[in-house]
């Protein structure tokens, strides 16, 4: 249960919920486009109640918040047996 409460409060943190497709937040101001090929994604989709939310996070070498969450997943999930460090 700790680790949901933690994936919980990253998510929080994060404002998960807000992010767009790509992971960015919303800026009244900026308009954010990045386009990779040929790269690996990392996609995470989230319930909370009754909203779901999806980043597909396209690793372009970006320095997007959700990538603390990709992270924790990553370790709670302990995916390192599978693909070793990243």
């Amino acid at each position: 249960m700790e680790q949901l409460g933690e994936l919980d409060r990253t998510l929080t943190a994060l404002r998960f919920f807000e992010l767009d497709e790509q992971g960015n937040l919303p800026s009244p101001r900026t308009f954010k486009f990045s386009m990779c090929t040929d790269t690996s994604h990392a996609i995470i989709t989230a319930r909370r109640g009754p909203k779901v939310h999806r980043v597909d996070d396209p690793q372009c070498g970006g320095d997007l918040p959700v990538e603390q969450l990709e992270l924790l997943v990553d370790r709670l999930a302990n995916t390192r047996r599978w693909i070793g460090d990243r």
